[in-house]
C-alpha cells in the first residue's frame, strides 16, 4: 500500500511538471515568435490604420514648418533630421506619440493647446528621444518578459487555486518601466531645447498647459497602472532640473508669432475637435486664460462663448458675453450668437438685454426653427 502511495505521489509530481513546463513552453514559443517580428512591420500596420482613416492633414506649409523645427533641434544636421517624419492628424483624441521608424504623430488639438514654437520643440524633442534611446524596442522586450512572468504565475495559480496576481504585477511592472522612459525623454528633450536656442522655461510651461487641460482626466486614472507619470509631477521635475542646472531662462527663442501664424487656418477646426472630445473643463480653462489671445474668427469665439454659456454661465458670465458679443458683431456675424446672448442675459436675470438680443435674432432669422420659443419668452418678460 505504501508503495502505491509513493508511486501515485511520484506520478502526480511528474504530471504537474509536464503540465507546468509544457504550458510554459507553448506560451514562451508564441511570445518569442512575436518578439522576432520586425518592428518596422508592426509600425507599418499602425501607419496603415491611421492613414486609412483619412485623418492625416496634408498641408505643405505646416509640414515644412514642423521639419524646420526638427532641423533646428538637430543644429541643422540634415542627415539626423531626416530620421524623422512628422504627421499631424485630425482627431478629437488628445494624443502625441512616436513609432520605432521615426514617425511622430501629433493630434491637431494639442497644437491648439500649446502656446509657442519653443513648447512645440519640446514636444517634438521628447518624441524624438523615444526613438534615439531605443525605447520602443526596450518596451516591446519588457512587454514580452512581463507577459511570460504573468503566464508562469497564472499557470501556477490555476493549479494552486490563486488567480490574477501575475497579470496585475505585470501591469504594475510595465507601468514603472514606461514611466522611466518618459522621465528620461523629458530630461533629454529639455537639454535638446536649450542647446538648440529655445528658451528652456517653455518646457516647464508645456507641462503646466497640458496639466491645465487634462487635470480632470488625470483624476480618473489608476496611477499604479498608468504608462505616464502625472503631468504635475513631470512639471515639477522639469522645473527642478532647470533650477538645479542653473539653466539660463532669460534668453532663447519663444516663437509665439510664427507659431500662431502657421496654425491660424486651423483655429476653428481645433475648437470643433475639442468640443467633440467633450473637453468642457479644458475649454473653460482656455477661455479664461486665453481670452485676450488674438483668436479673432467669429466661429472660434462663438464656440468658446457657447460652451461657457451652456456650462459655466454663472461663473464665467463676463467671458462668455465677450466671446459671444464678438461673434455677433463681426463683419460676418454668427447669427446664433444673438440668440445665445439672449439666453445668457436671461439666465443672469438681465431681461432688458435679453429682450434686445432675442429681437435682433428674430430680425436676422425670421424662419428660425426656435422662433416660436423665442417669441414665447419675449412675451413672458
Amino acid at each position: 500500500m505504501a508503495l502505491n502511495i509513493t508511486f501515485i505521489k511520484s506520478m502526480f509530481r511528474k504530471s504537474f511538471l509536464i503540465l507546468f513546463f509544457g504550458s510554459l513552453a507553448i506560451f514562451a514559443e508564441r511570445e518569442l515568435t512575436l518578439l522576432k517580428e520586425d518592428m518596422a512591420v508592426i509600425d507599418s500596420r499602425a501607419h496603415d490604420r491611421i492613414d486609412a482613416s483619412k485623418i492625416i492633414i496634408e498641408d505643405e506649409s505646416l509640414n515644412q514648418y514642423l521639419k524646420q523645427v526638427v532641423l533646428k533641434l538637430h543644429n541643422n544636421d540634415y542627415q539626423q533630421a531626416e530620421n524623422f517624419s512628422i504627421k499631424v492628424y485630425s482627431s478629437a483624441a488628445l494624443n502625441a506619440f512616436s513609432k520605432s521608424d521615426g514617425t511622430i504623430y501629433i493630434c491637431l488639438p494639442i497644437l491648439g493647446m500649446i502656446d509657442n514654437e519653443a513648447q512645440l520643440a519640446f514636444l517634438l524633442a521628447h518624441e524624438m528621444t523615444h526613438w534615439s534611446q531605443n525605447h520602443h524596442m526596450e518596451m516591446k522586450y519588457e512587454l514580452h518578459t512581463q507577459a511570460l512572468k504573468a503566464a508562469q504565475s497564472q499557470i501556477a495559480g490555476s493549479i494552486f487555486g490563486v488567480s490574477g496576481a501575475g497579470s496585475q504585477s505585470a501591469q504594475i511592472a510595465l507601468s514603472g518601466f514606461s514611466k522611466k522612459h518618459e522621465h528620461e525623454a523629458d530630461s533629454i528633450a529639455l537639454a535638446m531645447v536649450s542647446l538648440s536656442g529655445y528658451n528652456p522655461w517653455a518646457a516647464k510651461e508645456f507641462f503646466m498647459t497640458m496639466y491645465t487641460w487634462l487635470k480632470h482626466k488625470e483624476k480618473k486614472r489608476v496611477a499604479k497602472y498608468a504608462t505616464h507619470p502625472k503631468l504635475m509631477k513631470r512639471y515639477k521635475a522639469c522645473k527642478n532640473r532647470i533650477i538645479n542646472n542653473n539653466t539660463d531662462t532669460t534668453s532663447g527663442e519663444i516663437g509665439k508669432d510664427s507659431y500662431h501664424s502657421v496654425l491660424q487656418p486651423y483655429h476653428i477646426k481645433i475648437a470643433e475637435l475639442l468640443l467633440q472630445s467633450n473637453s468642457v473643463y479644458e475649454l473653460h480653462a482656455m477661455a479664461i486664460q486665453k481670452s485676450n489671445t488674438d483668436y479673432t474668427s467669429p466661429k472660434w469665439r462663438y464656440l468658446r462663448g457657447k460652451l461657457l454659456e451652456v456650462y459655466f454661465a454663472k461663473d464665467s458670465f463676463s467671458v462668455a458675453r465677450k466671446e459671444l458679443h464678438s461673434a455677433a458683431h463681426d463683419t460676418f456675424p454668427i447669427v446664433q450668437s444673438f440668440r445665445d446672448l439672449g439666453w445668457l442675459y436671461l439666465k443672469n436675470g438681465k431681461t432688458d438685454s435679453a429682450s434686445l438680443y432675442f429681437n435682433e435674432y428674430l430680425q436676422a432669422n425670421q424662419s428660425a426653427k426656435d422662433a416660436e420659443l423665442i417669441r414665447y419668452y419675449l412675451g413672458q418678460m
